[in-house]
């Protein structure tokens, strides 16, 4: 893991990226070695287009076009900077190893992770932050697709409370005037930044883990000290409440998701946190352990307090969502959840049946158990229902995993920001930031998209709601709003998917089950 710290940052803060680097000139370009000679191996796709369409193959024509497209926009894209996601996920890492055994390869791993102020410093700058009227503010522009789904939460805020200030955390670890040296080198996708719902999850999952589990005083007080960081803490909580609320994973899951098309993912990731901090991190607030610095105690106990706002929504709104995409077996006693491989035109194989079940299982674990002292038990909230349904959720997974047959164990786990012909592309949404990628303006539907991608056109700070209406009912770049998301059966999109992690997602839900099981006796 250490391989993929972002080198380039000089401080060497824990900046991590999704593939390996390579030095090219004076940037780490992102260099995902099979990925890049399996493309560089790849046949001349035009050539053999124009000869399909002269055997009057059209059909075929399209599908290597198809491919070919999908190439050339993977050779663009896996330029990326470091990201929240893996820096977050590696900083949950490190706060485990404070835990466990002190060996030599934790040590080595821990010191290379310790400068939290470098890391905390650097996400601040990448924040989004609507409401601020800095001439820097104004020349980092958030992803349309983004401020449409987001733009409700920040007109409420802005109406309830026209004081506050907002700072949430954003995808990529970079900045707009980055973007304009490092293009061709290291660069966000459409050279913008985003906020997406399952990063945003797995930076809670990382600040809870921290708090959890490292046994640095000096840097757990360091972020409790830290004004803006505890803000963005509870605004991205706030944020949570909200979408959940108002069911927008599920709704856009296309803009929302961006690069975790699976809406159980979302449910697993928060609920995951809400279990860690409901449990690990409230005994620790009842033992005391942080009574003696009080700024800590404080941040701990308010986040306990937001993560029971948390556990509210997953217990009413999350439940409605889950139990109106629950399928019952013919036998009765069976229930379980898909997303959507397999199941396009009629046919349903529910080729990711396994996977979106585990994810809910643990979710509805998480959601209705607690541990204590290191054993799991039911929360006395969950009714004889909630039971009864985990528990068909539990033996739909064991009945397919003792078949004769192996059932499927794929899973769209993560892709890459477009995954439909239409509603994921982000020059069709409501914008107010257009620039080339070397500072001047153009402007707006003034351009050809497909011939020039070496544009930046996105929302800098927030849109009002006057502006914003009137952008709705118009089209851009000919084209109208899409208010709805695309069938992700609808076109073809790269995805990743393990059934390593789906095998692992089961063995963590059944695990856990068991725990409850045995502790009921």
């Amino acid at each position: 893991m250490s391989q993929f710290l972002d080198k380039n940052w000089e401080d060497q803060s824990p900046l991590y990226t999704f593939w390996r680097q390579q030095k090219k000139d004076n940037w780490w370009s992102c260099y995902p070695d099979a990925m890049v000679n399996l493309f560089n191996s790849q046949p001349n796709y035009q050539v053999i287009s124009d000869v399909l369409k002269k055997l009057g193959l059209d059909k075929l024509a399209t599908l290597v076009d198809t491919f070919n497209n999908e190439w050339n926009i993977f050779n663009a894209a896996y330029r990326i900077p470091g990201d929240l996601d893996d820096t977050f996920t590696a900083l949950a890492v490190t706060s485990y190893l404070h835990k466990v055994n002190n060996t030599k390869f934790n040590q080595q791993w821990v010191e290379k992770n310790t400068n939290l102020k470098g890391l905390f410093e650097k996400v601040k700058d990448f924040a989004y932050r609507p409401f601020s009227t800095t001439e820097i503010n104004r020349n980092r522009p958030l992803d349309p697709r983004t401020y449409f789904w987001l733009h409700d939460f920040v007109i409420q805020v802005k109406k309830e409370e026209p004081k506050r200030t907002l700072i949430l955390p954003t995808t990529w670890l970079w900045r707009w005037e980055d973007e304009i040296k490092s293009k061709d080198y290291v660069s966000m996708p459409f050279h913008t930044n985003n906020i997406d719902l399952n990063v945003a999850g797995n930076f809670f999952y990382g600040i809870a883990s921290t708090l959890s589990y490292n046994n640095d005083l000096s840097q757990l007080n360091f972020i409790a000290k830290d004004q803006e960081i505890t803000q963005m803490i509870f605004d991205t909580v706030d944020l949570f409440i909200f979408v959940i609320k108002n069911n927008i994973p599920n709704k856009r899951p296309d803009i929302s998701l961006l690069y975790y098309p699976s809406v159980w993912d979302f449910y697993w990731l928060i609920s995951r946190t809400s279990f860690m901090i409901k449990s690990d991190l409230k005994e620790k607030s009842i033992l005391g352990e942080y009574a003696e610095h009080r700024e800590l105690e404080v941040l701990i106990k308010n986040i306990i307090k937001a993560n029971e706002k948390i556990q509210i929504v997953l217990e009413k709104d999350a439940m409605e969502f889950l139990n109106s995409r629950i399928n019952i077996t013919k036998e009765g006693d069976k229930a379980f959840v898909t997303e959507f491989l397999g199941n396009y035109k009629g046919k349903e194989r529910n080729e990711d049946a396994m996977f979106a079940t585990g994810l809910t299982l643990n979710s509805l674990l998480n959601i209705w158990t607690l541990k204590k002292e290191g054993k799991v038990y039911w929360e006395s909230k969950a009714t004889t229902e909630t039971k009864d349904l985990i528990n068909k959720m539990t033996k739909y997974i064991l009945n397919k995993v003792n078949q004769w047959f192996q059932p499927s164990m794929e899973g769209a786990f993560f892709s890459g920001s477009l995954h439909g012909a239409y509603s994921s592309w982000p020059y069709f949404y409501p914008a107010n930031f257009f620039k080339y990628t070397n500072g001047t303006e153009f402007e707006k539907d003034n351009f050809d998209l497909l011939s020039d991608v070496n544009n930046s056109i996105g929302v800098a700070g927030y849109i009002e709601e006057e502006e914003f209406n009137l952008q709705l009912k118009r089209k851009h770049y000919n084209q109208t709003i899409p208010f709805q998301a695309d069938d992700l059966n609808g076109s073809a999109f790269p995805y990743w998917s393990s059934p390593a992690l789906t095998e692992s997602v089961l063995i963590l839900g059944l695990s856990k089950m068991h725990q409850v099981l045995e502790n009921e006796k």
